[in-house]
């Protein structure tokens, strides 16, 4: 296994990761329906799991499976709602959790349902009703829902809603594209953190024809205001920038066709590109979903191998995104292509991954894993970029400066930082 890092360049390329997991903790599967794209949206929020199922019933009405985590840490199905749509209707496109609420999109109807949880029971709090495409994706935290729509012409907007004193759902605001060309698809990705929101047009043409871009909303004097616009550093046609799109603790993950970029809001207060990471083969749909939590990243890679796979990476102190490893589903003969990676979420040291399948005859779920902690940055070996040393893996020999003796590698206590590396 090898890595090539281009820190300098702000450039990670993903070569080989070595495997963090196989096996996952917990399966969430479902009514186990095959062709019913279960696993097409996922959320996860600490001891709560939501997988949408758009395709389910014969009609493709949708459902939506809720999973709670019971004190000796296996997981049970909560809820099995499957009475929010009608015939067409794809409960489950989208998917969000902020606890105690759970938002699920329904575009094929054209509504949204907010349900809350109360006493280990979760109930409907209101059903909202759009323009065409409405719910085709959603996002929650605490009181705030944004619900976006997307019509035939692949116009977008995003509706803001807020919960108010009476319980009810009002309409607080709409955000719109400053792009007025057609088919950006704005509202195709949304993440929120506190008093911001990301939202992703990966169809804007303003840096390039379908070059993509992610705009920036922030709550300002109580009122929802675009404050940035971000591009990807090297634009280019139908790179799908903006596809996903997460946020946490002043960064913003950015997936597109060419790979996650990742800004970081500087102390100015604008945001600026921190790095970018691309995968070395093209067609993975590397990017397909990120997920972001603290200085940790997962990016879904559904078009990898047969079955897909997520990669995971994490932030060193000095400020590099190193490769964690990787995340691979169980091969399933009975069940090929399972698109695993499509979408993601990530909770603490929790990480739940969506494999809906490609073909009718799937029988699609949820994969549930427990990650490692944080790798912690090795300690420094001499002078800041200076080479140590190579090392040649068909002698197993060090190669060394003529100037010095020897080097350390490891010290008892050290964290094992997996895989070979290049640097």
């Amino acid at each position: 296994m090898a890595y090539r890092l281009m820190l300098a360049l702000g450039i990670l390329v993903l070569l080989a990761l070595p495997a963090l997991a196989d096996n996952p903790e917990h399966r969430l599967n479902g009514d186990l329906e095959a062709g019913a794209s279960t696993g097409f949206s996922v959320a996860l929020d600490g001891t709560s799991a939501a997988v949408g199922a758009p395709r389910a019933g014969a009609d493709d009405r949708g459902a939506l499976y809720l999973y709670s985590q019971n004190t000796d840490g296996t997981w049970r199905e909560a809820a099995a709602v499957t009475g929010l749509g009608s015939a067409g209707a794809r409960v489950g496109t989208s998917v969000d959790l902020s606890l105690p609420r759970a938002v699920v999109g329904a575009p094929g109807q054209r509504r949204a349902t907010i349900l809350t949880l109360v006493e280990g029971f979760w109930t409907v709090s209101q059903t909202i009703e759009g323009n065409d495409g409405f719910g085709t994706e959603v996002a929650v935290e605490g009181s705030t829902v944004l619900i976006a729509s997307i019509d035939v012409d692949l116009n977008g907007s995003v509706s803001v809603f807020q919960n108010g004193p009476a319980g009810g759902w009002p309409l607080i605001t709409t955000l719109t594209s400053p792009d007025t060309t057609l088919f950006d698809r704005f509202g195709d990705a949304l993440a929120i953190d506190g008093n911001t929101i990301v939202v992703g047009a990966p169809a804007d043409s303003i840096a390039a024809a379908g070059a993509g871009a992610v705009h920036v909303f922030t709550l300002r004097s109580g009122t929802w205001q675009r404050t940035a616009t971000l591009y990807p550093s090297d634009p280019v046609r139908q790179g799908a920038f903006g596809r996903s799109v997460s946020i946490d603790a002043g960064r913003i993950a950015v997936g597109s066709d060419e790979g996650v970029y990742i800004f970081a809001r500087n102390s100015a207060g604008f945001w600026v590109q921190e790095t970018r990471i691309e995968a070395s083969i093209a067609g993975t749909l590397f990017g397909f979903d990120v997920a972001l939590v603290g200085e940790r990243l997962v990016v879904g890679e559904p078009g990898s191998g047969p079955d897909g796979a997520v990669s995971v990476f994490d932030r060193q102190p000095a400020g590099q995104w190193l490769p964690g490893g990787t995340v691979s589903p169980v091969p399933d003969p009975a069940n090929p292509g399972a698109f695993f990676g499509s979408s993601v979420d990530l909770a603490g040291d929790l990480l739940l991954v969506g494999r809906p399948g490609t073909v009718s005859t799937a029988v699609g779920g949820a994969d549930l894993y427990s990650l490692p902690l944080l790798i912690g940055e090795p300690p420094p070996l001499g002078p800041v970029n200076q080479a140590v040393g190579f090392f040649d893996p068909k002698s197993g020999l060090w190669a060394l400066p003529a100037d010095q003796a020897s080097f350390y590698y490891g010290v008892p206590g050290d964290i094992p930082l997996l895989g070979d590396w290049d640097c």
